[in-house]
């Protein structure tokens, strides 16, 4: 049962609202649903809460939400990094092993540095 304004049908504005098993939401409603701070009364136990809603959703859920959305794109930043760096890493190796093949055919072939990096390219794939 609900006692207080009502706009198009929906509560809005203050009102207090008594469900079924005898709980009472009184707070501030608009368009329907709960927003602002709430005074909960829970059948049986006699509880009583104070929450604080936005479109009928509990603000401190919202935070939470919130923050575990900014922790995962965070925590997907940081596997990308990870990548880009294990990925820069190999690069960077890979250059050195072909610099390393080169040194090495020049020193035993006399060839020159072109020829010994077309040779690895064609024969390794530590030049690419």
């Amino acid at each position: 049962m609900y006692s207080g304004s009502v706009k198009n049908g929906l509560y809005d504005g203050k009102g207090k609202l008594i469900i079924a098993d005898g709980s009472t939401y009184d707070g501030t409603w608009k368009n329907g649903k709960k927003n602002g701070k709430f005074n909960i009364v829970l059948a049986g136990s006699g509880t009583k809460l104070s929450i604080t809603y936005q479109d009928d959703e509990d603000v401190i859920e919202i935070a939470k939400r919130k923050r575990e959305e900014a922790e995962e794109k965070r925590r997907i930043a940081q596997e990308e990094a990870d990548s880009r760096r294990a990925e820069n890493s190999r690069r960077s190796s890979k250059k050195s092993d072909c610099e390393d093949f080169i040194d090495l055919c020049r020193a035993t072939t006399g060839a020159s540095y072109s020829v010994c990096k077309y040779q690895m390219k064609r024969e390794t794939n530590f030049c690419d």
